[in-house]
């Protein structure tokens, strides 16, 4: 083009620039009824590319990334260097640089040019032809593998690797495909987080040595096993590096679990506007993660020009209260006019005018939360409703939450309960009485008294770890998608938990209560509540006190020769439930415990602290400790007084205890959760699922 005629155009240009720019990047205040559809395209991928620069840069810039328009791999290892640089990324072809392209270079104002890969992707003639006005370089290896270790060198240098979740962070992707990993670029670019390769199974010695170099220590792994496989992620896991992986079971739900984890864990993104591109084709998702980046936009694909899947729409329907704007990438043959449509339905679901499904609770919940541990004891959950409320005299209950979207630092909230509103679907609106936009009584309970002093209701554990007893714990680490909070309580009480990424100030709602952020709800209610007993009435002793889940047998003491063995077994659950987790196998006194009698059974809890007494630090003990375990199903172990984790072998577990001289002890099997206790309620009643045992020897 002649400067002439560039003089010609510029002005317009840049105003309609600066405009669009205000309109995508600018933070709205507040959601709206109506979602605006928007589009930035040109009549090619090279247009489109310049375009969407157009609108990330209405300033310009005075650097550009150019890489080829055949191989997505440069393209997106470019982006996060792009991003550290402040660049603009451009599409060439092999053996010229197209009139679209040479015309966003000139109106940017671009200086100098970096391009991305080796002479096969972009000619040394393309590369003469740009020096001729630009300082030119290239970054190139070998293979792809190379050219991204070399690229992320690049960006490392330009800007250090970001932390997220208190980590330093890479993106790792499948180095011969593109389609898992175009979602990952607006989080490449805004990082700037760099981005590398593997095979399917090996992770490449050039890979290792940049993690080695830049002492990673988490990586986000974008797709499923098909494409970096679990041998990678083994070998990650062994060098120390946490791992998250972002894969769903085609490239549009990896792509919704990537915007889902980018819009929780990178800083600057918005839940208030997305980007749709096309599934099947590289270059517009990938170019388009200069503006997602900048706009703090996430990204989600269609599955072709003309089809928007299930996954894509159902994304945007669970965040119809907060999008206002839905921008397909590139023109009608790359995003069809229906299928914009149908995603600006489905993003105007709340109100049930779209045409995206049915109308959904403005306040959905974006993570699953399942009652577990007390499965088939109704006395623990009333209903099969996971968010109807738990109830509970003293019970340890572990609520778990999964479609976690990729989120890796996770806070477990109580909140009182007539501060939130829990509907059936698990919808919450939460309270913010004093308008600071966060929710009120964070950190409490129904029965918390002041500001400073906590109720009953306490979270205990978090995937069966030990935490220190509090209503909110902040930082909690998922494991394979999944954060198990176990809660108690010492007497009635209700709380409402809330799980969501972990957030510095509090719990941020916006006018109407409802959480900004990703989360999940579950009401929990402590204290003696009638539950059907099977009879068509009501038992009002039901719900107080728990009785035995697991069957030992023989059910009553056996009577044994000291230096001889004895065997119980666990056969199953009394509810005739298989025993599905791993159950701890623990050595109590006789003289401190009541069990196997007519009434409930009982433990010696002398010291008030909620456990059984004998014991502790995972040892437990007997009358005279002369009894060890020595044997679980069928396996000889090293002899000891607690065994954790014990798996069922066809249904059942088999036990054996020995002494060498007279002793008595009560041989328990619990589900523990984790807080290094035999929970117990102030009559010593076990408040855990548990089955009974007892022998002595003489």
């Amino acid at each position: 083009m002649s400067q002439t005629t560039t003089d010609r155009l510029m002005p317009l240009a840049a105003l309609v620039a600066v405009v669009l720019a205000w309109a995508v990047m600018a933070p709205p205040a507040a959601a709206v009824d109506d979602v605006t559809p928007a589009r930035v395209e040109g009549p090619n991928r090279f247009a489109t590319a310049a375009a969407i620069a157009d609108q990330a840069f209405p300033q310009g810039t005075e650097q550009a990334v150019v890489t080829t328009a055949a191989a997505a791999q440069d393209a997106l290892t470019a982006t996060s260097l792009a991003g550290a640089s402040g660049a603009a990324m451009l599409l060439v072809e092999l053996d010229r640089v197209p009139d679209e392209t040479a015309s966003a270079l000139e109106g940017l104002g671009v200086q100098g040019v970096t391009i991305v890969g080796g002479e096969l992707g972009v000619s040394a003639a393309v590369e003469a032809q740009l020096a001729e006005r630009y300082e030119v370089r290239r970054i190139a290896g070998e293979t792809q593998y190379d050219t991204a270790a070399l690229v992320s060198a690049a960006t490392a240098q330009v800007a250090d690797l970001p932390v997220v979740d208190g980590r330093r962070t890479v993106m790792l992707a499948d180095g011969e495909d593109f389609p898992d990993a175009l979602a990952g670029s607006p989080a490449a670019f805004a990082g700037p987080i760099p981005v590398l390769y593997a095979e399917t199974g090996d992770l490449r010695d050039e890979t290792r040595a940049f993690l080695a170099e830049q002492a990673v220590e988490q990586v986000v792994v974008l797709g499923g096993e098909a494409a970096i496989g679990a041998a990678v992620q083994a070998e990650l896991e062994a060098d120390g590096i946490t791992v998250v992986r972002l894969g769903g079971q085609d490239r549009t739900q990896t792509a919704e679990r990537v915007a889902a984890w980018t819009t929780a864990n990178v800083e600057g993104f918005t839940r208030h506007s997305v980007m749709l591109a096309r599934g099947d084709d590289f270059p517009d998702a990938l170019t388009a993660g200069q503006l997602a980046g900048r706009a703090g936009r996430a990204l989600v694909l269609a599955t072709t020009p003309e089809i928007l899947s299930p996954g894509t729409r159902a994304f945007l329907a669970a965040r119809c209260a907060d999008i206002e704007v839905v921008q397909a990438v590139g023109g009608e043959a790359a995003v069809s006019t229906a299928v914009l449509a149908e995603a600006e339905g489905a993003a105007e679901s709340c109100g049930g005018s779209g045409t995206g499904g049915d109308p959904v609770d403005d306040a959905v919940p974006d993570y699953a939360m399942t009652a577990e541990q007390r499965e088939g004891q109704p006395r623990s959950f009333v209903g099969d409703n996971p968010f109807k409320p738990i109830y509970g005299t003293g019970f340890v209950d572990t609520v778990a939450a999964t479609e976690l979207d990729g989120a890796t630092s996770l806070d477990a909230v109580m909140f009182a309960c007539e501060a939130v509103e829990v509907d059936a679907d698990g919808s919450a609106v939460l309270t913010d009485a004093d308008g600071d936009g966060m929710a009120d009584a964070y950190g409490s309970s129904s029965a918390s008294e002041g500001d400073d002093v906590v109720g009953p209701a306490l979270i205990t554990g978090a995937n069966n770890v030990d935490v220190d007893d509090d209503t909110a714990v902040s930082g909690l680490a998922p494991e394979d998608g999944r954060l198990g909070v176990q809660v108690s309580a010492y007497a009635d009480d209700c709380a409402t938990l809330l799980v969501f990424p972990t957030q510095p100030d509090g719990l941020p709602v916006d006018d109407a209560g409802r959480p900004t952020v990703p989360y999940g709800a579950s009401e929990i209610r402590f204290g003696d509540h009638p539950v059907d007993d099977g009879t068509g009435g009501e038992d009002p002793d039901d719900g107080l006190n728990p009785t035995q889940v697991y069957r030992v047998e023989p059910q009553q003491r056996i009577d044994a020769a000291a230096g001889q063995t004895a065997d119980l077994t666990v056969d199953g659950r009394f509810d005739g439930a298989p025993i599905t987790r791993g159950l701890d196998v623990i050595l109590f006194p006789c003289s401190s415990t009541d069990v196997l009698g007519s009434g409930p059974d009982t433990f010696t809890d002398a010291d008030g602290d909620g456990g059984a007494d004998g014991f502790t630090a995972g040892t437990g003990s007997s009358d005279t400790g002369a009894m060890l375990i020595t044997a679980i199903n069928g396996q000889t172990i090293e002899a000891r007084t607690a065994v954790g984790g014990v798996q069922a072998v066809d249904g059942q577990i088999d036990i054996r205890v020995a002494a060498e001289s007279a002793d008595c002890a009560t041989v328990v099997v619990v589900a523990g959760d984790g807080n290094g206790k035999f929970d117990v309620d102030a009559q010593g009643v076990p408040t855990e699922d548990y089955g009974v045992g007892q022998v002595r020897f003489s």
